[in-house]
C-alpha cells in the first residue's frame, strides 16, 4: 500500500487526498480537500522513517504548537494535527501559489526592486509578528522554499519546523548546525544564541538573492559557512549596478555581520521597505507571479534544420486558464548533442544529421520536440562565367558550383533552361549553343535555387566581304556610301557587322569607318574594308569639279535648274522642257545621321546608312536626270547663264557650309495651328535628313496655356496663346509654332484629367475622368492602355509605368470613349561607380596569323560585372598585333605586344600582354617554302595556379601552411612568384603573406590565392579541439561542487527529463542534505566530449544512519569561446545509492 493510501485510510472520510504537491527532509505535503467544509487544505505528512525518532516526532509537534500561536495574514495558519495508524499529520491553509525559490529559478534574472521590496515588507511583518509575541518565537530557516505566494501574489512564511522558542530548551543535538547553510546568519554558523536578528540576517540573503539574482556567497558548504561568518557580502550595487540605492542601503545593514550593527526590530525593517518602494505594485502583477507554470508550447518550431545552420526557437508559457506568464525562464536541452545543439536562449544548431529531442522546461511543466537535421541544402549557386558573350555557331560550357548556408559545396542536380532558345540553347550538361544574334538569360536551377547567368550573341566572325562596287569615279566634293556585304563564319549574311574602312591617300578621299566616301582632291586611292582578318578594296578615281561645255553631265543641271526660283524675262519656265524631278528618297530610319563634315578624316565609330541609296545600288523606282530639250536657241542661251549661276551658287554653299555637313534648317509641323482645351497632338521636326532626337529640346513659351514633353507631345491646358519652339546644337536657327488654344467645343465636354507625363519606377498615376458639367466623375468608368508592355491601369484609372514611350490611356464613360496619349519617361540612370575594367577572351600565346577579338566587362563598386562595348583598345607593338577593328586584332608578326583598354566614361585602364609565336614547324611547300623560321618559345607568363592541400582541417589556434604550385602558358612549372593571399571569413580562419593559415573559431571559409588575374581557393575547415583530461576533470569538479552545495535545481538542469526521472531519490537527498561528497574524484576516463568518474560519498538515510560508497557520474562537455565547461552531468545509468 503506498503511502498516500495509508494517509487516506488514517484520514477516514474527513479528507479526500488527491496527489502529493511537495517534499522536504522529514516530511511530505499532499493537497486534500476538506469534506465537511468543503476546501482545499494542506496535509503535512512526516515521513515515516522519521517517526521511529521521538526527538523528530517532538519537534514536529512543536512545529504545529508554534504556529497554532501565530495569526498573522503572512503566516500560513494551522487547522490541526492528528496522529494515526504510525502516521503523524499536520492539517494547514493550502497556498496554491509557487516559492520564492520557484520564482528564482523560472526568472532565470533579478527581479523588480519594487517587487523585491513588497514581499520584504510583508514577510519582515510576519516576522514582527512573531518575534514581539509573549514568548518570541524565532524561525531558524528563512529561505526563499520557505516564503509561499497566494493566489493574490502576497508572501506568506511557512515551515516553522525547526523554529525556536525564546527560553525553551533545544530539540537539537549539541554541535549541530540547524538551518539552509547558503542563508545561515553568522551566529548562527557560530552556534551561539539566536535572536531575532538572526531572522532578519536570514531574510536579508533572501532579498540579495531576489534582488541579484545569486546569494550573496556560492560554493562548497564550508566555504560558505566561512563566509558568513568572517567576509562582507558584496556590496549590493556591484551585483546589480541599477538596484536603487536606498533600497541597497536597507539590504547591506540587514547582512552586517555583528547583530547589534542591523535594523533594531523587523517592524522598523517592515516600514523601511515600504519607504524604499518608488511605485506600488498592482494587484494584477503580484497575481501573475504567483501562478505556476501548466504548460510550454513552442509555436512555429521547424520540422528540420540544415546540417550547419542554426534556428531560433521562441517557447510559450501558459497557465492553468492558457493566459501567457510573462518573465518566465525556459531551460533548454538536446537529448543528443551529437545531432543538435540548442544554446539557452533557444538557438538551435544542426551538428550531425539525424534526429534528436529538444526539452523546454520552465517550471514543472515540459515540453518535447523531435527536430531532424537534414544534409545541407544549396543556398547559392556560383556559376562561371557569370555572363557570357559569344559568336553565332559557338560552343561553351557553364561551370556550376552549389554551395550551402555554411558555405559548404554541395552536390546537387543541375537544371538549365533558356529563356530565348531561338538565340542560345542549353543541354543538360550545361553546354551552350549560339544561334541568332540577341541577348537571352540562362536559368540555373539546383535545390529550389535560380541563378540567372546573362548571355550576349553576336554575329560569328566575317570571312568574306563583298563591296556593292570595286571601281568609282567621283568628282571633288561628292559624297556617297559604299555598301558592303559580310558573310560570317557560320555561312550567313551579317548586315549589322563592324566593318572598318580605311583610305590609302585621305588627301584625296576620306573615308569614315562606316563606309561615308567624300572626293577631296582630284587623284586616286584605295578603299579598304576590313573585318577582322577578312577586307576587300574599293578603287576610287577622283576629278576636278569644273564641268566643260557640252559635258553631258545633264542630271546636275537640270537638277539645279528645279531648284532656282521663278524669275521675269529670260528665265521664264514655259521655255524649258523639264521632267518632274525624282521623288524624294524615303525617310531615314530613325536614328540615321548623313555624312561626316567636310574634310574630316578621322575614322569613327560606326553609323546608320543615309537615305540615298549607295554606291552600286539599285535607283529608287522612277527617279533619274530630268530630259531637257535642247532644240530650242533660247534653252540654249539660258543654259549658259544659267550654269553660271549654279557654279556661283556652289561655290557659295562649299564656303558658307550650305551642304549636308552645316546646319539644318528646319521646320515644325503642323505649323501654326488652333487647338482646343484638353486636346493633345505630336509635334514633329520636318528636316532635310534625319536628327539625333536626342540633340533637339522642345520648350513651351507658356506652360500654363501649353505644355510639351521631351519628345514633342503637346497638350493644350487653358484658353490663350502660346510659342513652341524646338533648339539643337545642328540646327541653324530655333523653329517655331504658333498654338491657339480655344475653349472645347459645345462649351462643355467630358474629358480625362492627369499628367501627361510620367516616370517609369515613380509610383502609379491618378487620372480621372471630368463630366461635361466639370463634375468629377468617379462612377462606371472603364480604362484601358493600347501599350500594356509599357504600362498598366487599373479599374480606379491607377496608371502604372513599366517601360519608356508614348501610350494612349482610353476612358471608356457613358458611351463614348476618351483618349489621353500621354508621355512615359525613363527612370533617370543611377549613377554607376566602376571600380575595375577586366579583360577577357584575350589568350596569353597564340600563332601568327590568329584573330584576336577581345571583350571588356566593367566591375561596378558591388562586384557586378557589365559588358561594356563603349571602350577602346590599342596595341603597343602594331607590328606585332595590328588592330583590324574597333575591338579586333591580328597577330602580324612574332614577338610580344600588350593590348590596353581604356573606359574614358569610367576612367579605368588595364592591359594583358599577349606573346605571338610562329606557327609550329612543317615540311616546306615545294612551291610556297615558309620564309619564317621556327622561332623560341616566349618568356613564361602565370597562366596556371594550383593550391593544396584541396581540403584544410583543424583546430582554433592551429596553423597549416598551404602550397602552390603554378605554371606558365604552356603547362610547365615556374619558380613561385609573390602570391596575393586572402581569407573570406578572417573570423574563422587568418592566413598570411606567406600561406599560413591560422584557425581563429570554429566553422569553414574559402582561402583564395591570386597572381594577377590566375586565382584558385581551397576550403578550410576549423573544427573544436577535443577536451584534455584536464578539462574533464574541471568540470567534474563543478558537478561535485553542485552535490556539495545542495543544488539539486542545478543538477537537474544538467539532466534530461529522462535522467531526472530515473534519479529523483538521489535529486532528493542532494537536495535534503543527505549525501556528502567523502574524497575526491576517481578513475576519470575521457571519450572526446564525455566523461566519466567516481565519487565517494556519504549518504544519511531516512533513518539517520550514514552509509558510504563510490557512485559513477557521467558528465558531458561544451565549448564555450577558447574553453571547455560542464554541460550535462548525472549519476550512471546503473548508479544506486550507498
Amino acid at each position: 500500500m503506498s503511502l498516500q493510501d495509508r494517509l487516506q485510510n488514517a484520514t477516514g472520510d474527513k479528507y479526500d487526498v488527491e496527489r502529493l504537491i511537495g517534499y522536504g527532509g522529514m516530511a511530505g505535503v499532499y493537497l486534500a480537500r476538506d469534506t465537511q467544509l468543503n476546501r482545499y487544505v494542506a496535509l503535512k505528512l512526516i515521513s515515516p522513517g522519521v517517526v521511529l525518532d521521538p526527538r523528530m516526532v517532538r519537534r514536529f509537534f512543536q512545529e504545529a504548537q508554534t504556529m497554532a500561536q501565530l495569526s498573522h495574514r503572512h503566516i500560513v495558519p494551522i487547522y490541526d494535527i492528528n496522529e494515526r495508524d504510525d502516521l503523524v499529520y499536520m492539517v494547514m491553509r493550502y497556498v496554491p501559489g509557487r516559492t520564492l525559490a520557484e520564482v528564482v529559478a523560472d526568472s532565470g534574472e533579478p527581479l523588480e526592486p519594487d517587487l523585491v521590496a513588497t514581499w520584504m515588507a510583508q514577510i519582515a511583518s510576519a516576522l514582527a509578528h512573531a518575534h514581539t509575541r509573549s514568548i518570541a518565537v524565532i524561525h531558524r530557516d528563512i529561505k526563499p522554499s520557505n516564503i509561499l505566494l497566494d493566489e493574490n501574489g502576497d508572501a506568506l512564511l511557512t515551515d516553522f519546523g525547526i523554529a525556536k522558542i525564546q527560553g525553551e530548551s533545544n530539540l537539537t543535538r549539541t554541535g549541530h548546525l540547524i538551518g539552509t547553510p547558503a542563508y545561515m546568519s553568522p551566529e548562527q554558523v557560530q552556534g551561539a544564541e539566536l535572536g531575532p536578528a538572526s531572522d532578519q540576517y536570514s531574510l536579508g540573503t533572501v532579498a540579495y538573492e531576489l534582488l541579484a539574482g545569486v546569494p550573496p556567497f556560492k560554493g562548497p558548504t564550508l566555504m560558505v559557512l566561512q563566509a558568513h561568518s568572517s567576509r562582507e557580502a558584496p556590496p549590493l550595487e556591484e551585483a546589480r549596478p541599477e538596484c536603487p540605492q536606498p533600497l541597497a542601503r536597507v539590504v547591506q545593514r540587514m547582512l552586517a555581520k555583528s547583530p547589534d550593527d542591523r535594523w533594531p526590530s523587523m517592524a522598523t525593517l517592515s516600514a523601511e521597505f515600504g519607504r524604499v518602494i518608488r511605485a506600488p505594485v498592482t494587484p494584477g502583477i503580484l497575481v501573475t507571479w504567483a501562478k505556476r507554470v501548466h504548460k510550454v508550447m513552442i509555436p512555429d518550431s521547424p520540422d528540420a534544420v540544415t546540417l550547419g545552420t542554426k534556428e531560433r526557437l521562441e517557447a510559450r508559457i501558459l497557465d492553468q486558464d492558457g493566459r501567457p506568464l510573462d518573465g518566465r525562464r525556459v531551460r533548454w536541452a538536446s537529448t543528443n548533442e551529437q545531432v543538435i545543439q540548442i544554446s539557452p536562449d533557444g538557438v538551435v544548431a544542426g551538428t550531425g544529421v539525424g534526429s534528436a529531442m529538444i526539452v523546454a522546461r520552465s517550471g514543472n511543466a515540459v515540453t518535447t520536440l523531435e527536430v531532424k537535421v537534414l544534409p545541407p541544402s544549396v543556398s547559392q549557386i556560383v556559376v562561371s562565367p557569370p555572363s557570357v558573350e559569344m559568336a553565332t555557331g559557338e560552343v561553351r560550357r557553364l561551370d556550376v558550383t552549389c554551395y550551402s548556408r555554411a558555405g559548404e559545396v554541395v552536390d546537387a542536380a543541375t537544371r538549365f533552361r533558356s529563356s530565348a532558345p531561338d538565340v542560345v540553347t542549353v543541354q543538360e550538361d550545361g553546354t551552350i549553343a549560339g544561334i541568332t544574334p540577341g541577348e537571352a538569360t540562362i536559368t540555373v536551377s539546383a535545390g529550389g535555387v535560380d541563378q540567372g547567368v546573362a548571355v550576349r550573341v553576336e554575329a560569328a566572325a566575317v570571312v568574306s566581304l563583298t563591296p556593292a562596287i570595286d571601281q568609282v569615279d567621283l568628282t571633288v566634293g561628292d559624297e556617297t556610301r559604299i555598301a558592303v556585304t559580310a558573310v560570317g563564319q557560320d555561312g550567313r549574311p551579317q548586315p549589322d557587322s563592324a566593318v572598318w574602312w580605311s583610305s590609302s591617300n585621305p588627301d584625296v578621299v576620306t573615308v569614315t569607318g562606316d563606309g561615308w566616301v567624300r572626293a577631296v582632291y582630284p587623284g586616286e586611292a584605295v578603299l579598304t574594308a576590313s573585318a577582322g582578318p577578312t577586307s576587300a578594296r574599293v578603287h576610287v578615281a577622283v576629278r576636278g569639279a569644273a564641268h566643260p561645255a557640252g559635258e553631258s553631265d545633264r542630271g546636275s543641271m537640270a537638277g539645279a535648274a528645279t531648284a532656282v526660283p521663278e524669275a521675269t524675262g529670260f528665265f521664264r519656265p514655259e521655255n524649258f522642257e523639264v521632267a518632274p524631278a525624282p521623288p524624294a528618297p524615303p525617310a531615314s530610319p530613325p536614328g540615321a545621321s548623313g555624312p561626316p563634315p567636310r574634310g574630316a578624316r578621322e575614322q569613327g565609330p560606326p553609323v546608320h546608312a543615309p537615305a540615298r541609296p549607295p554606291v552600286g545600288g539599285d535607283p529608287a523606282p522612277g527617279a533619274g536626270p530630268a530630259q531637257v530639250s535642247w532644240s530650242n536657241p533660247t534653252v540654249r542661251l539660258a543654259a549658259l547663264g544659267l550654269l553660271g549661276l549654279i557654279v556661283g551658287f556652289g561655290l557659295f554653299r562649299a564656303f558658307s557650309g550650305g551642304g549636308q555637313g552645316g546646319a539644318l534648317q528646319v521646320s515644325l509641323v503642323p505649323g501654326d495651328t488652333t487647338v482646343s482645351v484638353g486636346e493633345a497632338f505630336q509635334a514633329r521636326v520636318s528636316s532635310s535628313r534625319e536628327l539625333v532626337a536626342e540633340a533637339i529640346q522642345w520648350t513651351s513659351s507658356d506652360n500654363s496655356v501649353i505644355t510639351v514633353s521631351a519628345t514633342g507631345l503637346a497638350r493644350a491646358r487653358t484658353p490663350g496663346t502660346a510659342e513652341i519652339s524646338v533648339r539643337g546644337s545642328n540646327l541653324a536657327s530655333a523653329a517655331t509654332m504658333i498654338v491657339n488654344v480655344v475653349p472645347a467645343e459645345s462649351g462643355n465636354v467630358a474629358m480625362i484629367l492627369g499628367p501627361t507625363e510620367v516616370v517609369v519606377g515613380s509610383g502609379a498615376a491618378t487620372y480621372r475622368v471630368q463630366s461635361p458639367e466639370g463634375e468629377p466623375q468617379n462612377g462606371d468608368v472603364n480604362w484601358i492602355v493600347d501599350r500594356e508592355d509599357l504600362a498598366t491601369v487599373s479599374s480606379r484609372g491607377e496608371l502604372t509605368p513599366r517601360a519608356a514611350g508614348t501610350v494612349r490611356l482610353t476612358a471608356l464613360f457613358d458611351g463614348e470613349a476618351l483618349v489621353f496619349p500621354l508621355e512615359i519617361l525613363a527612370a533617370p540612370e543611377v549613377p554607376v561607380v566602376y571600380r575595375d575594367i577586366q579583360i577577357a577572351r584575350v589568350p596569353t600565346r597564340v600563332t601568327r596569323g590568329t584573330l584576336i577579338q577581345p571583350q571588356a566587362a566593367l566591375v561596378d563598386d558591388r562586384g557586378r560585372s557589365q559588358a561594356s562595348s563603349s571602350v577602346s583598345w590599342t596595341s603597343s607593338n602594331p607590328a606585332v598585333l595590328r588592330q583590324t577593328g574597333p575591338a579586333s586584332f591580328e597577330a602580324a608578326a612574332t614577338g610580344q605586344a600588350a593590348l590596353e583598354v581604356y573606359s574614358a566614361s569610367a576612367g579605368l585602364r588595364r592591359s594583358t600582354t599577349v606573346t605571338v609565336v610562329a606557327p609550329e614547324q612543317r615540311a616546306p611547300d615545294p612551291v610556297e617554302p615558309d620564309p619564317d623560321p621556327v622561332e623560341p618559345d616566349p618568356d613564361p607568363v602565370p597562366s596556371q595556379l594550383r593550391i593544396g592541400p584541396r581540403d584544410v582541417s583543424f583546430g582554433p589556434g592551429e596553423s597549416r601552411a598551404l602550397t602552390a604550385t603554378v605554371a606558365d602558358q604552356l603547362g610547365r612549372p615556374m619558380a613561385q612568384p609573390q602570391i596575393e593571399w586572402l581569407s573570406r571569413d578572417p573570423a574563422v580562419a587568418t592566413v598570411s603573406a606567406a600561406g599560413s593559415v591560422s584557425g581563429q573559431a570554429p566553422g569553414s571559409t574559402q582561402v583564395v590565392g591570386r597572381i594577377g588575374s590566375v586565382v584558385d581557393s581551397v576550403l578550410v575547415r576549423v573544427t573544436a579541439a577535443a577536451p584534455t583530461s584536464d578539462d574533464a576533470l574541471a568540470a567534474a569538479r563543478s558537478c561535485v561542487a553542485l552535490v556539495e552545495s545542495e543544488d539539486a535545481g542545478g543538477l537537474r538542469t544538467l539532466m534530461t527529463d529522462t535522467q531526472a526521472r530515473s534519479h529523483g531519490e538521489f535529486l532528493r537527498v542532494v537536495e535534503n542534505g543527505r549525501l556528502t561528497p567523502n574524497g575526491p574524484v576517481a578513475g576519470l576516463t575521457v571519450d572526446g566530449t564525455r566523461a566519466s568518474f567516481g565519487l565517494p560519498v556519504r549518504h544519511r538515510t531516512g533513518f539517520g544512519a550514514n552509509r558510504e560508497g563510490t557512485m559513477r557520474f557521467e558528465i558531458e562537455l561544451a565549448r564555450q569561446g577558447q574553453a571547455w565547461s560542464l554541460a550535462a552531468c548525472s549519476p550512471a545509468a546503473d548508479a544506486e545509492l550507498p
